[in-house]
């Protein structure tokens, strides 16, 4: 049966991937094509309900998709705030960008720690089975 409990670093994953969701909402007033602004709030409503899914059910396809979440905002936050995004100009004092790029990175710090103690908990499961 795999392993659904909760950690801190797993709550940590769940609040830096709402965290991600509240930047998107904001950054998508920003937008100007109604297209796109629905597509961003799209996209915020799936990282919400990852973030739903991680703090009550944290199975490996919800840390997936935080992670590739993850990977999404590390990734936008990086090119708004050096070469910008496509057809716009760079913005280095982005206040969306750079806390979504500090979201991005606790919740992979967050994932790593998660990783490892659940590691720690699955070595020590079969270290007390005492059959064969």
């Amino acid at each position: 049966m795999p392993d659904t409990s909760q950690t801190v670093s797993s709550l940590v994953v769940a609040g830096a991937t709402a965290a991600q969701a509240v930047l998107l909402v904001a950054w998508s007033t920003r937008v100007t094509t109604s297209t796109l602004t629905a597509g961003v709030v799209g996209f915020a409503l799936i990282t919400a309900l990852v973030a739903l899914a991680l703090a009550f059910r944290n199975t490996f396809e919800a840390r997936l998709a935080a992670a590739l979440i993850a990977t999404y905002a590390l990734t936008s936050g990086l090119l708004v705030v050096t070469i910008g995004l496509p057809s716009l100009a760079p913005e280095p004092t982005d206040p969306v960008a750079l806390v979504s790029l500090v979201a991005a990175m606790a919740g992979y710090v967050a994932l790593e720690v998660d990783r490892r103690a659940r590691a720690t908990r699955a070595a020590l499961r079969r270290a007390r089975r005492t059959y064969a």
